[in-house]
This record gives structure tokens, C-alpha cells and sequence, in this order.
């Protein structure tokens, strides 16, 4: 599912690959997951989660690059970047569906850890918590729907 369809896993060309979002978390949403949340440090090619797994927890990007793949077919993927102060796993978690994405450590990182019923409750009972996910999640929307209408232009030629 990484990369081409052997699975060869090809980061090469990762600076050409969409943000998630382009929005970085407030100041009071970095300060929600430092308060509740742990430290996590991963080494490059730890999967955080996979498509399809029942969400379980959301991270905060201190340092250090995470990818986000999602297989369009048997031999694309698209993939997004998150990295320093980005968000991930918030669409899963806020709807209480699974992952539509696969989360693979692209640098060694920093990561803070929520779990989703923890984040969840704080984002509810915070209104500029809930603001700044708003924020990321539409971030989020733009960028995906860029990165597919680019996809179908490319197709195209």
C-alpha cells in the first residue's frame, strides 16, 4: 500500500506531497494535549495507525515528519505530510469511525498521544478548542479536495 505497487517504499519525493492541512494547532489546543496527553517518541517507520483501524487516539506533531497515505488503486496512493505542530487523527476521532488513512513515522518524532475519548471531552466542553479543530478539519477538507482535483487533472493528460 506504500509507494508503488510492489511496496516499495519511496519517500524521495515527499516535499512534492500535499500538507495535511496547512494549519498548525493553536496555542490552546498544543496546551490541551500537553496537559492530558503523554510523550511519545517514534523512530522513522513506526505506523501509528492504519486504514480501516478502529480510531483509538489523536497526535500532536512536536517534531519530526509523519506520513499519511490513502491507496486510490492498486498502484497509486495519495499521500500527505504532517509535520511540526500538525494534528492527526482528528476526522476519525471526532466522527468515531475508523482511520480512513494509514499514519507512518517519515523522521524520527515527537509525538504527544491523546486518546480519543480524552480529546474528544476536552474539544466539547472548550469553545476555542473547538474553533481551532474546525479550523484544521477545513484546512484538511481544502487540501484533500486540491490534492484530488489534481490527481484528476493529471489523469487527464
Amino acid at each position: 500500500m506504500f509507494g508503488d505497487s510492489k511496496g516499495k517504499q519511496d519517500f524521495s519525493d515527499f516535499c512534492d506531497w500535499p500538507a495535511l492541512s496547512g494549519v498548525k494547532a493553536n496555542v490552546e489546543l498544543l496546551r490541551g494535549f500537553q496537559q492530558r496527553g503523554k510523550i511519545l517518541k517514534c523512530k522513522q517507520a513506526t505506523v501509528l495507525f492504519t486504514q480501516g483501524e478502529r480510531a483509538k487516539q489523536v497526535y500532536f506533531v512536536v517534531s519530526g515528519v509523519v506520513i499519511l497515505t490513502l491507496p486510490l488503486s492498486t498502484t497509486k496512493t495519495m499521500r500527505f505530510v504532517a509535520d511540526d505542530g500538525s494534528i492527526i487523527g482528528i476526522p476519525a476521532a471526532v466522527s468515531n469511525e475508523a482511520y480512513s488513512m494509514t499514519a507512518i513515522v517519515w523522521t524520527d518524532a515527537e509525538l504527544i498521544v491523546l486518546e480519543r475519548e480524552v480529546f474528544c471531552e476536552m474539544v466539547a466542553h472548550d469553545p476555542a478548542l473547538s474553533s481551532g479543530v474546525l479550523q484544521i478539519l477545513a484546512a484538511e477538507t481544502r487540501s484533500a479536495r486540491l490534492a484530488i482535483a489534481k490527481v484528476g487533472q493529471t489523469g487527464r493528460n
